[in-house]
């Protein structure tokens, strides 16, 4: 179960270090029901092939994840034939 909140911010916080980042880039290989792929590299950590699967529902939805091989990635991706979303998730200790 996934529980949505988005946040755009204008910048990072100042003067603090980031305990995580995650750089990702998505694309949508359908939009109803959703379906999407993911690259996500954890600095200094693994970067993980997700293929996505998005039940209905806008705040709170069912959402199944499955790690793919990076081919199968590549191959998606080609078969989008529009540039992925890029994507950076930072943590901070509070």
């Amino acid at each position: 179960m996934e529980i949505e909140r988005k946040w755009l911010v204008k910048d990072w916080p100042k003067g603090l270090e980031a305990v995580r980042t995650l750089r990702m880039r998505q694309g949508y290989i359908a939009l109803r029901p959703t379906v999407r792929i993911r690259r996500e590299a954890l600095t200094g950590g693994p970067t993980r092939h997700v293929l996505c699967f998005k039940g209905e529902g806008t705040l709170s939805r069912e959402e199944i994840e499955t790690d793919i091989a990076p081919d199968l990635f590549d191959r998606l991706e080609h078969l989008i034939g529009k540039p992925l979303i890029v994507k950076e998730s930072r943590g901070y200790a509070l």
